[in-house]
């Protein structure tokens, strides 16, 4: 691994004003790509005036999440004297200078002289982390009593392609709910208790609870059925509610949550990548200790393999002087006993 250069604040600055969120994550900035965008654009902002005088503007900033994020606020202090920031604010700029780090947004701060500073703030509502649901064009609640063998009908009326959401809960045992196409804009009536609730079917369910969606396709009537009609003996008490979202605006805000998920997987994944490596930095060290433990062992291994050999030499050698030797002895004996040497040998190898 390539050995990590020196950063701080103002590296991050420099690399998050460019844009490259992946390089600042990687030098341990502590911020997102939301918190970078946020900051980026400033959507949702607004702006304070605030007077510095010889103290501070009574801000207590931290850079936990990276940017520049307000934990306190101290009392008798301008920022408590105007209500427009609170704990939790991220401050994005000085004096329409954007900041992304909070260590740039508070040397901005200091070197400010006496007078009026005008700070850019943000907050990172619930909105931020999760999409807010689409705003409905129609809706209806209600809580319905239906006899055993009736049911309950809502007329919806869609001008164009839409989605109904709904949630209905029953109090006894389970209630038949579907959604059907009736017709026409203006070309059935009202449906009561015992008209014809529809033809075309959409969605036909049976539980004691559900919330879902379904898809109306077409501009027309719909109407949605809450169906006790499969039981002759028992009432059913049910609670609904419904609501109508144009497809457009509902194909948006789905897209809009699943790049918020993404993005939120994406700076987790990132974060664990950090994780990673940083064990991995710590870890290097080690392997390359054992690596050279390893290298030295091979080393002397090796060394002991070659004397090994040399020695098995040296003992071969040993052995075929000790035999020639022998073979000499042999030979003056029986030069120096004839008759004996035949039939008492001298020496005997064992």
């Amino acid at each position: 691994m390539a050995e990590r250069i020196p950063y701080n604040a103002h590296t991050w600055e420099r690399i998050l004003r460019d844009g490259d969120v992946i390089r600042a994550l990687d030098l341990g900035w502590g911020g997102s790509f939301r918190l970078h965008r946020l900051v980026e654009t400033g959507e949702g902002g607004w702006h304070v005036s605030l007077y510095k005088s010889s103290g501070a503007l009574g801000l207590d900033l931290t850079a936990e999440q990276g940017v520049a994020t307000v934990r306190s606020i101290r009392r008798d202090s301008a920022a408590a004297a105007s209500g427009e920031v609170r704990p939790g604010d991220i401050v994005r700029s000085v004096d329409n200078q954007v900041y992304f780090t909070c260590e740039t947004v508070v040397e901005a701060l200091r070197s400010h002289s006496r007078g009026a500073v005008k700070l850019g703030v943000v907050r990172l509502s619930n909105s931020e982390t999760v999409a807010a649901a689409p705003s409905s064009s129609w809706s209806e609640t209600g809580s319905v009593h239906i006899r055993a063998g009736a049911h309950h009908c809502v007329r919806v009326e869609a001008k164009a392609p839409a989605v109904l959401q709904y949630d209905f809960i029953c109090a006894a045992r389970d209630i038949g709910f579907n959604v059907r196409f009736s017709g026409e804009i203006g070309g059935m009536d009202a449906p009561g208790e015992g008209a014809s609730c529809g033809r075309g079917v959409l969605l036909d369910v049976r539980a004691c609870r559900q919330n879902g969606r379904v898809s109306l396709p077409n501009a027309g009537q719909y109407t949605v059925v809450l169906d006790n009609s499969f039981s002759m003996l028992r009432a059913k008490h049910v609670s609904f509610s419904l609501g109508l979202v144009g497809m457009t605006e509902y194909s948006t805000a789905e897209q809009r949550d699943l790049c918020i998920r993404l993005e939120a997987e994406l700076d987790e994944r990132r974060r664990r990548g950090a994780d990673i490596a940083r064990v991995l930095e710590q870890a290097e060290p080690q392997l390359a200790k054992l690596q050279a433990q390893v290298s030295e062992m091979e080393m002397n291994v090796k060394k002991a393999k070659a004397k090994q050999r040399e020695n098995e030499k040296q003992v071969r050698e040993s052995q075929a002087k000790l035999g020639a030797a022998q073979e000499r002895l042999r030979e003056h004996a029986e030069a120096a006993n004839p008759g004996a040497g035949r039939s008492q040998p001298l020496l005997t190898s064992v």
